[in-house]
Parts: structure tokens; C-alpha cells; sequence
């Protein structure tokens, strides 16, 4: 366009003299090519300017390709020095681990084992990024972390349908439930989250992966995931687990810690009562559900929605009920 414009007007230009319109339309192509990729690299080539404004146009076009060029390239750099330090910590790990089998004189069936798994489920995965593994994070105020805690778990503790009704009418609780009751962990394929028999501890909820309930009868196993949340029973009761939960692949979990969860909500006393109308309601409907001592309802799992939205209803009821008398 600036040759043109000069070649109308009259003046020297890129065009005219070097005999580019005569030229096929590929050869002119493969021309501006070769004088834009000069802009970028620290080339040369036989067109050059000859007039003001050819000239203010390759000033505008090299000052351009320097900046791009430049933040192109620190992109690439800062990607591979990413990589490296990556590729250097595992291989440091390996080195470690290789260092401790000697040391302690590890036969090397077991330490062949030992790599093969790790290989498989540590070295060649990757985990979400925690709160934890960012230092900065914890030079915010209390306030801002606790705003931080909300949106990284409400969203999650609020598919149960108590804890979502409990976010309506009581939001500083569910802030604190947030804050202090609820942590991130990460479990690598394979891992167990809970074992049968294990008295529970707290509720877990699955942020990505999947998950397999592996229960003795058939009917009751179950692969959770994205969404998902099992143990419901340990905010309102003693609870053992009934079966093991095992990840089938690397998986992000919110654990709700059950004592904590108690604590919690018991010291907010304008929502006491409709959330332990709930667990006696919770309580009641497994005892109905129950052939003898939970039997039938043998399991840690039970994301029934509409049964649950029907204890919450039924709790509110009973609380409004007995505010009013």
C-alpha cells in the first residue's frame, strides 16, 4: 500500500525499483514475506526503503516486531525453564529414593516395585494447585481468605441439600464451615479415601477425578464423580464406614471434618434447632430404612437429592411449627 501510494505520486519506491509489479503475484507474495520475517530476526534483504514514508513504515514495522518478538520469546523461555525445573525435581526425587534404597539396603525386588508405582502414580501425574502451595496467599487478611474459602467450596457444599438450605438462612455459618471445617487433599489413582470399618471422620466431597465405592454387595458399589459427596451420616451420628472408596484416577477431594462441622453450627443458635430437627429426621428415616441395625441401608453413600430435599423440608416444618407454638 505505501509503495503504491508513492509509485502514484510520483516518488522512488520499493516497488518500482527493484521491478516488483511486473513480477508474478506468488513472487511479490513470497517477497513481502521474506521482508516481514527480516522485521523479526536480525536478517537482511535486498528491499529497502526509499522514500519518508517507506521508511516511517519500516521504523513503525521493526519497533512492532521488536516488542512481539521479544514477549514471544520470554513466553518460550519462561515455559522451558518451567519444564526444566519440573523435569529436575523428579529426577532429584528418583535420585533420593534410588540413594535411600541403597542406603538402607532395600533388596531390589521390593525397590523395582516401589519405582514401578511411583512411575505409574506419582512421577507421570499432576495435582491441582492447593492454597497451600502458594505462600503469597497467606499474607491476606482473615477476611479476604475467608471470602477465598467461599468460593472454592460453596459451590461443592451446597449440592447437599441441607447445606444449601443452610447457605440461605444462615450465610456467616456456612462462611465458617468454609474457613475452618473444610481442606483440600489430593489422591493419586489407587489411593484409598476411606477403608471399611474405619470409624469416619468427615464428609468428602469430589472436585475432579472419579472415585470407586467398593462395597461387598453388588448393588451398593458405585463410581462417584465430579459432584459426588458420600458419608453424609458422620455430620449427624456416630458413623463407621461400610465399605472402601478408592481412587481410579488422580482425584481433588474436599473433606468436611465432621467435629468441627458440630461445633460450628451448634454455636450459631438462630439455625440450632432446624439442623438438628434435620439429623433426628436423618436419624429416624435410616431406622425405618432399617431391617435390623441399618441392614438395608449398609452404605456411606446416598445422593438421593429428592429423599434429602424431603428431610429438609420436613425439618423446617417441624422448626417453623414449634417457633410459632
Amino acid at each position: 500500500l505505501v509503495g503504491t501510494l508513492a509509485s502514484e505520486a510520483g516518488q522512488p519506491n520499493w516497488i518500482s525499483s527493484h521491478n516488483l509489479k511486473g513480477e508474478k503475484k506468488i513472487y511479490q507474495y513470497m517477497t513481502s514475506l521474506h521482508w516481514s520475517l527480516t522485521q523479526f530476526t536480525p536478517a537482511a534483504m535486498e528491499v529497502i526503503p526509499h522514500n519518508l514514508w517507506e521508511r516511517m513504515y519500516s521504523i513503525f514495522a521493526l519497533l512492532f516486531a521488536l516488542v512481539t518478538f521479544s514477549s514471544f520469546l520470554g513466553t518460550i523461555t519462561t515455559t522451558l525453564t518451567a519444564l526444566r525445573k519440573r523435569s529436575t525435581e523428579t529426577a532429584m526425587q528418583k535420585h533420593q529414593l534410588r540413594k535411600f534404597f541403597l542406603d538402607n539396603r532395600v533388596s531390589n525386588d521390593l525397590g523395582s516395585r516401589i519405582m514401578s508405582y511411583l512411575k505409574s502414580n506419582h512421577f507421570t501425574q499432576t495435582k491441582r494447585m492447593h492454597m497451600n502451595d502458594l505462600a503469597v496467599l497467606k499474607l491476606l487478611p482473615a477476611s479476604l481468605m475467608k471470602c477465598l474459602h467461599v468460593e472454592l467450596y460453596m459451590p461443592f457444599l451446597s449440592r447437599v441439600p441441607i447445606l444449601y438450605h443452610l447457605s440461605h438462612l444462615n450465610e456467616p455459618a456456612m462462611s465458617e464451615l468454609s474457613d475452618h471445617a473444610t481442606r483440600d487433599v489430593s489422591y493419586l489413582t489407587g489411593e484409598q479415601l476411606f477403608v471399611e470399618g474405619i470409624e469416619a471422620k468427615c464428609m468428602y466431597f469430589l472436585v475432579s477425578g472419579c472415585a470407586w465405592y467398593d462395597h461387598d454387595e453388588r448393588h451398593r458399589q458405585s463410581l462417584l464423580k465430579r459432584g459426588s459427596w458420600a458419608c453424609e451420616p458422620v455430620l449427624w451420628m456416630p458413623w463407621w464406614h461400610c465399605a472402601t472408596l478408592k481412587a481410579t484416577f488422580s482425584s481433588e477431594v474436599i473433606e468436611l471434618d465432621a467435629q468441627t462441622f458440630i461445633k460450628i453450627v451448634a454455636s450459631h443458635l438462630d439455625t440450632l434447632a432446624f439442623v438438628t430437627s434435620y439429623a433426628a429426621g436423618f436419624a429416624r428415616y435410616l431406622h425405618e430404612m432399617a431391617d435390623d441395625n441399618f441392614n438395608s441401608w449398609h452404605t456411606d453413600l446416598w445422593n438421593d437429592v429428592r429423599a434429602l430435599d424431603e428431610l429438609t423440608f420436613e425439618a423446617w416444618s417441624e422448626q417453623t411449627f414449634d417457633t410459632i407454638l
